[in-house]
């Protein structure tokens, strides 16, 4: 496991958690997940499905969550 921030992983293996918030994130049984938690977004996915991050950022053009960008 990667973690940065507030973060408690319990029986969890293969994992990247990054939290730049001031809450806690905690993760039980996570396998080769990335948890990503900032003031704007949470983003959870499978390491496997980093390829589809971009699409989902371009996807947000054009709508209300632009500014995510």
């Amino acid at each position: 496991n990667v973690k940065k921030g507030k973060v408690l992983l319990t029986d969890s293996t293969d994992n990247l958690v990054f939290n730049y918030t001031d809450q806690l994130t905690a993760g039980i049984d996570l396998n080769g997940m990335i948890v990503i938690n900032t003031d704007d977004v949470l983003l959870i996915c499978n390491k496997n499905s980093v390829p589809k991050i971009k699409k989902l950022v371009e996807s947000l053009e054009g709508t209300e969550h632009e500014s995510l960008t």
